[in-house]
C-alpha cells in the first residue's frame, strides 16, 4: 500500500517536468502510440532502469539483507506470473495513455490533472492479486533491480521473462489505446468507422510506431512545444530543460523503487520471523494440563489410602 502512495506522490511531483512515466513499460507504450520520440523513449528507459538498480542497491545497504527472490508465489508457475504481470502492466499503461496522452482528455491549455490518482488506483487494484502470484512488480525497473540484488542467485531467465511480459503489456496497451480512441487514428488519417471490425483492429495494430520518428498531425499541431511527448502542464508554460527532465525521471523512479524494495524486505523479514517463532513453539513440549478419568481416579485412591 505504501508503494502505491509513493507512486501517486512521485507522479504528481514529476508530471510537470518529465511527464512522470517512472516505468519503462509506460515509456515504451508512449513510443508505440506516437506520443514520444524513440530517442527519448530509450533515454527514459535507461534512466528508469538505472534508478531502479540504484534504489535496490540502497535497500540492500539499508536493510543489510538481500531482496526477495524473483519467483512465482505459492503453487503458481512462471507462466502464471508472466501472464498476470502482462495483464496488469497493460492496464497500467492503458490508464497512463488515456489519462496523460489522449487528445480528447488533454486539450491544449487544459490538461487532465487526475492521472496520478488514476494510476495509483490501478496499483491499488492490481497490486494485491499480483502479489499473490508474481510478487506484484509491474515495473521492469523493479524487476531488473530485484534480479541484481535478490537472494539465492540472480535468475536472469526469470527476469527476462517477466520483463518481456511487462513489455508485451505495453504493446497491448498501445493497441487498445488506438481501439478505444478512434480520434487518435483519425489524427493519423485512418478512418475506421463505427463498430468493432477486423479493419479497425488491423488499423490499430498498424498504427503502432516501432521505429519511425514521425508523430500524428494532431500532436504536431497541439503539442509542438513538447517535442513530441504529451505533458500535463499548461501549454503556455515553457517546457523544462532536458537536464531537469533527466533528474526528475531519475528521482521519481528511484523513490518508487526504493519504497517498493523497503516494503518487500520488511514484509519478507516479518513473515520469516513469524514462521520461525511458530516452528520453535511447535518444537517445545507443552505440559499436559488435561487430566483423564483414570488419572483422577488414581489420585482419589491415593489420597484415600493415605488418609486411612
Amino acid at each position: 500500500m505504501f508503494t502505491r502512495f509513493a507512486t501517486i506522490a512521485s507522479i504528481s511531483a514529476t508530471s510537470a517536468v518529465s511527464g512522470s512515466h517512472l516505468n519503462p513499460a509506460v515509456s515504451l507504450a508512449f513510443g508505440l502510440s506516437r506520443k514520444m520520440y524513440w530517442g527519448r523513449v530509450w533515454t527514459y528507459v535507461f534512466l528508469q532502469i538505472t534508478a531502479g538498480v540504484a534504489a535496490c542497491g540502497a535497500v540492500r545497504v539499508i536493510m543489510q539483507k538481500e531482496l526477495p527472490e524473483i519467483e512465482p508465489k505459492s503453487d503458481y508457475n512462471l507462466a502464471d506470473a508472466g501472464l498476470v504481470e502482462g495483464i496488469y502492466s497493460a492496464m497500467y499503461c492503458l490508464v497512463a495513455l488515456n489519462c496523460i496522452a489522449s487528445l480528447e482528455n488533454n486539450p491544449r491549455g487544459f490538461r487532465n490533472q487526475s492521472f496520478a490518482v488514476a494510476i495509483g488506483l490501478v496499483l491499488i487494484a492490481g497490486g494485491p492479486p499480483c502479489s499473490e502470484v508474481s510478487g506484484g512488480l509491474l515495473n521492469p525497473a523493479i524487476t531488473v533491480g530485484f534480479c541484481i540484488f535478490g537472494g539465492q542467485g540472480h535468475h536472469a531467465v526469470r527476469t527476462l521473462i517477466l520483463a518481456a511480459a511487462q513489455a508485451a503489456g505495453a504493446v497491448g496497451a498501445a493497441v487498445l489505446f488506438f481501439l478505444v480512441r478512434p480520434e487518435e487514428l483519425a489524427a493519423l488519417g485512418i478512418n475506421v468507422g463505427e463498430g468493432l471490425s477486423c479493419h479497425r483492429i488491423c488499423s490499430a495494430i498498424g498504427a503502432l510506431n516501432f521505429c519511425s520518428r514521425r508523430r500524428s498531425q494532431a500532436d504536431e499541431d497541439s503539442h509542438s512545444e513538447d517535442e513530441g511527448d504529451v505533458h500535463t502542464r499548461p501549454a503556455q508554460k515553457a517546457r523544462s530543460p532536458w537536464a531537469a527532465r533527466i533528474i526528475s525521471e531519475l528521482v521519481g523512479t528511484y523513490l518508487v523503487v526504493l519504497t517498493f524494495g523497503l516494503c518487500a524486505v520488511a514484509t519478507n523479514r516479518a513473515q520469516a520471523e513469524t514462521s520461525g517463532k511458530a516452528m520453535l513453539q511447535s518444537m517445545v513440549p507443552r505440559p499436559n494440563t488435561t487430566a483423564t478419568a483414570s488419572d483422577t481416579a488414581q489420585d482419589w485412591h491415593t489420597q484415600h489410602f493415605q488418609i486411612k
